[in-house]
Protein backbone atom coordinates (compact mmCIF):
# COMPACT_ATOMS: atom_id res chain seq x y z
CA UNK A 1 0.00 0.00 0.00
CA UNK A 2 1.39 3.40 -1.18
CA UNK A 3 1.53 5.57 1.32
CA UNK A 4 -0.32 9.09 1.76
CA UNK A 5 1.24 12.30 2.68
CA UNK A 6 -0.49 14.12 5.61
CA UNK A 7 -0.52 17.67 3.59
CA UNK A 8 -0.49 21.05 4.83
CA UNK A 9 -3.75 21.04 2.26
CA UNK A 10 -5.07 18.05 3.85
CA UNK A 11 -4.60 19.16 7.33
CA UNK A 12 -6.15 22.56 6.04
CA UNK A 13 -9.40 20.58 4.77
CA UNK A 14 -10.05 18.79 8.08
CA UNK A 15 -9.84 21.91 10.36
CA UNK A 16 -12.13 23.54 8.02
CA UNK A 17 -14.31 20.71 8.47
CA UNK A 18 -13.76 20.22 12.27
CA UNK A 19 -14.25 24.26 12.63
CA UNK A 20 -17.70 23.89 10.53
CA UNK A 21 -19.22 20.99 12.57
CA UNK A 22 -18.16 23.37 15.79
CA UNK A 23 -20.13 25.82 14.30
CA UNK A 24 -23.20 24.17 13.88
CA UNK A 25 -23.09 23.05 17.41
CA UNK A 26 -22.94 26.25 18.56
CA UNK A 27 -25.73 27.21 16.51
CA UNK A 28 -27.65 24.19 17.79
CA UNK A 29 -26.89 25.37 21.56
CA UNK A 30 -29.36 28.38 21.07
CA UNK A 31 -31.83 25.74 20.53
CA UNK A 32 -31.37 22.15 21.97
CA UNK A 33 -31.63 19.56 19.34
CA UNK A 34 -30.25 16.44 21.49
CA UNK A 35 -30.46 14.50 18.13
CA UNK A 36 -28.22 17.12 15.75
CA UNK A 37 -25.83 17.58 18.47
CA UNK A 38 -25.38 13.69 18.81
CA UNK A 39 -24.75 13.44 15.37
CA UNK A 40 -22.06 16.43 14.95
CA UNK A 41 -20.29 14.74 18.10
CA UNK A 42 -19.94 11.81 16.52
CA UNK A 43 -18.46 13.38 13.01
CA UNK A 44 -16.11 15.50 15.11
CA UNK A 45 -15.03 12.13 16.55
CA UNK A 46 -14.60 10.47 13.32
CA UNK A 47 -12.65 13.65 12.34
CA UNK A 48 -10.14 12.97 15.18
CA UNK A 49 -9.77 9.67 14.71
CA UNK A 50 -9.14 10.35 10.39
CA UNK A 51 -6.95 12.54 12.00
CA UNK A 52 -5.04 10.20 14.02
CA UNK A 53 -5.20 7.38 11.78
CA UNK A 54 -3.43 9.33 9.15
CA UNK A 55 -0.79 10.49 11.55
CA UNK A 56 0.01 6.95 12.72
CA UNK A 57 -0.20 5.30 9.56
CA UNK A 58 0.59 7.15 6.70
CA UNK A 59 3.40 9.95 8.12
CA UNK A 60 6.87 9.09 7.85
Amino acid sequence: MKKIAYTPELLAQLAVIKKTATQLSRLEEDKPNEQLIAEIDVVKDILDMTKQLVQNHFVK
